[in-house]
């Protein structure tokens, strides 16, 4: 069924939880975030714990002043600049410390820039601090307290707004983009981080919900620039565009509504399907057992590569002969290659995605440039080690040890996809 925003209005205003929720908004003070944060005080009327993160203490407060006000309403503003970990480490030391759980954490912050890498004073890019990494750490630190609301038999819910369904490759010798930095990478990298994060954190966590979602076009101060040269164009964009407030009762719908899980939505909430321009993408497990990989290892070309792998292993034993090479290969299980090829290059990739991430979990190292760049050296060569961990035994598992040499395809495969 269709998501309509009537039947997204409809569902959010039967939202009942056992208890006063805890709702944590990280980019809170404008767009999206600001909207969704004033709905959700909307619907529990003012029955609701919010706290708004974000670097413009007056807007927070402007925000909160037209919240609803109930006996049992605490609304907070924590500040913070969440492009450097070690402040978003104080803050989430701060909110361990003083919350007594998280249901809902909900991630919007960024901002919009034409500008190439902007380096923070902790290595980082700017654009990627707001866009993954700060978002994985609030997720990452925040972790405990939203166990604390499952065990509680609640809602425990990471939601991140940015571009699912618009990943791609990635490479695993430069996550940090020091070396192939510019924007189109900077976004394509911080989307497929974000889904593998979504994935990873599912796995840890699998009685929770996680969901990368795209809003689309959304009427937000950060897409209608305060200019002079573009206000004449303004009435135009109304047309294509739908209000922050729309927007957010369509991701307050998504946030209520997801079951236990990884999950990529669209602008209505609506889950992304596993074909066409989103193949290779993951939103329920039924599609994350079929697709093995989010870097085009999708399960047609993993049973071409199968079908090729034990045609010329048949070759071997028939003692050669380029007819016998090119005959059909037998009747095989093609679950088997789909689950080798998740275990060799799905676990490889979310551990080398988010390797980078785990060491600015102790942000202060950051401080100490030596320091930085010893733990930046040992991921770069750990990941170029994982890569070619992959190249030497993929499939290995599958064909019996059949040497390299014999299937140049599957080597320009793997080096291609992974």
């Amino acid at each position: 069924m269709s998501i309509t925003l009537q039947s997204a209005r409809a569902a959010n205003a039967k939202y009942a939880p056992i208890s006063r929720p805890v709702a944590v908004f990280f980019g809170g003070t404008s767009g999206i975030g600001q909207a969704t944060a004033t709905a959700l005080a909307r619907y529990t009327k003012g029955d609701a714990h919010i706290v708004i993160i974000g670097r413009n203490r007056v807007a927070a407060e402007s925000i909160i002043a037209q919240f609803p006000k109930s006996p049992k309403s605490i609304y907070e503003f924590v500040e913070c600049d969440g492009t450097l970990m070690k402040n978003v480490q104080n803050t989430t030391t701060e909110l361990l410390r003083t919350l007594p759980k998280v249901n809902y954490l909900f991630a919007t912050a960024g901002y919009l820039t034409l500008k190439g890498r902007d380096e923070t004073p902790e290595g980082l890019d700017r654009k990627l601090a707001l866009n993954y990494y700060a978002r994985w750490k609030f997720a990452n630190d925040l972790m405990p307290l939203m166990r604390k609301a499952k065990d509680e038999g609640e809602d425990a819910k990471f939601m991140s707004v940015l571009s699912a369904g618009f990943g791609g490759r990635i490479d695993l010798d430069d996550l940090g983009l020091k070396k192939g930095y510019s924007l189109r990478t900077a976004g394509i990298a911080a989307v497929t981080y974000t889904d593998l994060m979504m994935e990873t954190l599912s796995d840890r966590n699998p009685d929770m919900a996680f969901t990368h979602l795209w809003p689309g076009a959304v009427r937000t101060p950060m897409a209608l620039p305060p200019s002079i040269w573009l206000k004449p164009l303004y009435p135009l964009a109304y047309l294509f565009t739908i209000s922050m407030e729309e927007s957010a009762e369509y991701m307050l719908n998504a946030l209520f509504s997801g079951e236990n899980g990884a999950f990529r939505r669209g602008p209505k909430g609506n889950l992304l399907k596993n074909d066409g321009w989103f193949a290779g993408y993951w939103s329920t497990q039924e599609a994350k057992e079929k697709e093995p990989s989010p870097n085009n290892l999708n399960a047609y070309n993993c049973r071409l590569t199968y079908a090729e792998l034990t045609a010329a292993n048949k070759h071997k034993s028939d003692g050669g002969g380029a007819d016998t090479r090119r005959q059909s290969a037998p009747n095989l299980d093609p679950a088997e290659v789909l689950a080798a090829t998740k275990t060799r290059f799905v676990t490889q990739l979310n551990y080398a995605a988010h390797y980078e991430a785990a060491l600015i979990s102790d942000a202060p190292f950051f401080m100490n440039k030596e320091i930085s760049t010893r733990q930046l050296e040992k991921h770069n060569t750990r990941a170029r080690e994982l890569k070619e961990q992959i190249d030497r035994s993929a499939f290995s598992n599958i064909i019996g040890g059949l040497p390299k040499y014999e299937y140049p395809k599957l080597a320009d495969y793997a080096q291609d996809d992974v």
